[in-house]
């Protein structure tokens, strides 16, 4: 899909450099991508625009699947057990506002806002696994376990 040349003042870039896109000769920066996207309501894709985000993380591009439970006996199973909470810092002196972090994030904890700066939006929905810190150039995010969970496991 061609980006429409018309949404070029509303994201904040020239009419030229957007047909430079449709082109193939130019590729937008994260930042601007989510933009486009935002602008055209996710008529288009973040992976449409830069694919090569795909390439360094694959599941990204792939639709998620549920996988079918293992047959076997219940009783060989564990019990539920609690999901630990991680805490998201965004160091907001260091982050120049790139968006990989949010890109990356296999659980969308990290949204962009409107100034297009970071925003951890669902942290209760956080793993820990560290991708968001591991990507950042500017080593602007530290992703730890909740004090009050630390607490607990020390006492128990």
């Amino acid at each position: 899909m061609k980006i429409p040349l018309k949404i070029a003042r509303e994201i904040g870039c020239s009419a030229d450099f957007l047909s430079k896109i449709n082109r193939g000769e130019r590729r937008p920066s994260v930042k601007l991508a989510r933009k486009i996207v935002a602008a055209l309501d996710g008529r288009i894709t973040l992976l449409d625009l830069r694919p090569d985000l795909a390439d360094l993380y694959p599941a990204a591009a792939e639709p998620r699947q549920a996988q079918a439970p293992s047959p076997g006996p219940a009783a060989e199973l564990p019990g539920p057990r609690a999901q630990k909470k991680y805490v998201i810092d965004i160091f907001r002196a260091w982050c120049k506002e790139c968006g990989i972090c949010a890109a990356f994030c296999p659980q969308q904890c990290i949204t962009i806002d409107e100034e297009g700066r970071p925003v951890v939006d669902h942290a209760e929905r956080c793993t820990g696994c560290g991708w968001c810190e591991l990507h950042c150039p500017d080593f602007a995010i530290s992703v730890r376990p909740c004090e009050a969970e630390t607490e607990k496991e020390e006492a128990d």
